[in-house]
């Protein structure tokens, strides 16, 4: 393992959860690990299952669907926050574009949290060449072999997916525009080059300053037990209430 990629990949964890992609070498990781690509595949179908049932007993929500909109927004948020971290701490003025390959790539849940990520290899952490290609990487590489699986057990609407997508990397960017970090007009750029590109497009109405995302789906929070509206709802107020 590369010393400098891992010391990089530790300060983008001091970001917050959802920008930690903790080392092997750390050993405060929860006990169980599996393989990232393996649960997008047919063959972790039986995991996957298991894993929205387990977030449909924390929210308390008997409605799988709901579970797995919020599982999928977690992974986005897990996958969009270390890149754009990775944007906001670099110091040369230029956005520093990674990848996240699937198969370098392992998932927990431990007791009381939301999904854990960590690099197996910090040597995976290797550059992008532009915007668009971390595009493909999260898009291509997680979420759309994700969404294919969760298909198998519930049905969510395509364009409630890609507003999770939109949605999770604009709340990373929020979280960067309250921290000390010396390069957050970088991570400004990469997300508004994101949300350009065909796929997010027109996932929702987006302002940088003041920072404001008002989505064009739902995410259906709502329907959690006391979940009320997100903040970048397209809905106005809960629907029956």
């Amino acid at each position: 393992m590369n010393d400098q990629m891992a010391a990089r990949l530790r300060a983008i964890a001091q970001l917050g959860m959802y920008f930690q992609l903790t080392p092997v070498s750390d050993t405060s990781e929860p006990p169980i690990w599996g393989r990232l690509s393996e649960l997008y595949s047919p063959d972790g179908a039986g995991e996957l299952l298991r894993l929205v049932d387990d977030v449909r007993g924390r929210i308390g929500n008997p409605e799988r669907r709901v579970a797995a909109s919020i599982l999928h927004l977690g992974l986005a948020a897990r996958l969009w926050s270390p890149l754009l971290g990775a944007a906001a701490l670099s110091e040369d003025g230029t956005p520093a574009l990674v990848r996240l390959p699937a198969e370098q790539m392992r998932w927990a849940m431990p007791p009381g949290s939301g999904m854990a990520l960590r690099l197996d290899d910090a040597r995976a952490w290797q550059p992008a060449d532009t915007a668009a290609a971390v595009l493909t990487e999260v898009l291509d590489g997680h979420l759309a072999p994700f969404e294919q699986a969760l298909a198998q057990h519930v049905t969510l609407a395509s364009g409630l997916l890609r507003g999770n997508a939109a949605s999770a990397l604009v709340g990373s960017l929020r979280v960067l525009s309250t921290a000390q970090v010396p390069n957050l007009v970088a991570a400004e750029e990469l997300a508004m080059e994101l949300l350009a590109q065909p796929a997010l497009r027109e996932t929702g109405a987006f302002a940088l300053r003041p920072l404001r995302f008002r989505r064009t789906s739902c995410c259906l929070y709502y329907r959690v037990p006391g979940g009320g509206l997100c903040g970048d709802c397209v809905l106005d107020k809960v629907p029956g209430g």
